[in-house]
């Protein structure tokens, strides 16, 4: 990570899940206003807080990050759970933090020590049963290990970083359900019953999506300002201005992890302007998740498309990408014709993730 980032005021107190705000909830007007007014927005505990601080601190020692672990036992010994998972293969059992920092390195224990604070906060059940959060945690764990293969194939940047960023882009949605419940509910009610897509929903009932309150709960616990816009724009890439690498990588990264379950095929943003090589590959308007009429529809549409198999219907609109912005592709420099390749090794390295939603209850 760049030493000199913004950051905000550390939070001290350990998270909490407190009641929902009045079930009229803010409706159309300003979220951002409603958000700040919520006292009991959960705080990352002060040991994960140290820890992000600490990345830019070069003279940090791995018994000083240790002990940041070591002070929440809940939160030491699920990343020792995770630590000893087979996805590592480490060989032998690792019985303390130090060690575990010494074999794996500060970013991935930060992570790891992030991801279970996640599953304590969050890992309860939603109280409408429509949206499944377990769901929500294994599409987040999936698209956070693809940050980072990505990452660490293009060689561009950090791949820990691009890796949190991917693990939080839509914790937006949680908070959504769970502080502004009978918002959501309605908002459900959208995606659910007029098969609307989830960010069109949300934008519908209160005026903002799961992105915008997403970037906010980042700046709240002291990420990153570069993490905090990769969340902020993963729906709109072309957004970004701190680092667009970053945000091209969760994007793009976002789109891969529904392509893994589900064979890819999606509508690409017609305004993105084509990715380099990009003319020579096949093109076709195919709707995300779309049936037979709904593909036949679309035939001669504007917007330029991938040729990739045909999808089945999502199956947790809840978890869906949206649409491939082109221009992500070209800030990667990569080609469409490139995706199914990163598809696979998206898919040959979920391993990684499938230990983080072992934590799940």
């Amino acid at each position: 990570m760049n030493r000199g980032r913004e950051r905000a005021a550390s939070p001290e107190r350990t998270p909490v899940v407190p009641a929902p705000v009045a079930e009229d909830g803010p409706g159309r007007a300003d979220l951002l206003e409603a958000l700040d007014r919520i006292d009991g927005l959960p705080a990352l505990p002060a040991s994960v807080t140290r820890m992000l601080s600490a990345a830019d601190n070069p003279d940090v020692s791995t018994r000083e990050i240790a002990d940041m672990v070591s002070g929440d036992q809940a939160m030491a010994a699920a990343v020792l759970r995770l630590v000893n998972a087979p996805f590592f293969g480490l060989g032998r059992r690792i019985g303390s933090i130090q060690h575990a920092v010494l074999l794996l390195g500060l970013g991935t224990v930060r992570n790891l020590a992030l991801s279970a604070v996640l599953v304590k906060s969050f890992g309860q059940s939603s109280r409408d049963r429509r949206f499944n959060r377990s769901h929500l945690w294994r599409h987040t764990a999936m698209c956070a290990a693809g940050a980072r293969l990505l990452s660490k194939r293009l060689g561009s940047g950090d791949p820990e970083e691009a890796f949190l960023a991917g693990l939080v882009h839509d914790m937006g949605v949680v908070i959504l359900d769970q502080f502004f419940h009978d918002g959501f509910r309605r908002a459900a009610d959208l995606v659910t019953g007029m098969t609307m897509p989830l960010v069109d929903a949300e934008r519908e009932i209160f005026g903002r999506d799961h992105a915008f309150v997403g970037r906010q709960l980042a700046r709240r616990w002291n990420f990153p300002a570069s993490v905090a816009e990769a969340i902020g724009c993963h729906h709109a890439p072309g957004r970004a201005r701190l680092n667009p690498t970053l945000t091209a990588i969760v994007h793009v990264s976002d789109w891969l992890e529904a392509s893994t379950e589900i064979p890819p095929s999606a509508v690409i943003s017609s305004d993105a302007g084509l990715a380099p090589g990009a003319e020579t590959a096949t093109v076709s308007a195919v709707a995300a998740g779309a049936g037979t009429e709904a593909r036949a529809a679309t035939d001669g549409a504007i917007g330029p498309t991938v040729s990739m198999p045909a999808a089945k219907a999502p199956g947790d609109p809840f978890c869906a990408s949206g649409p491939l912005d082109l221009g992500a592709l070209e800030v990667l420099g990569l080609r469409p014709q490139d995706l199914e390749g990163l598809r696979l090794a998206v898919a040959a390295d979920r391993g990684r993730a499938e230990a983080l939603v072992s934590l799940l209850p």
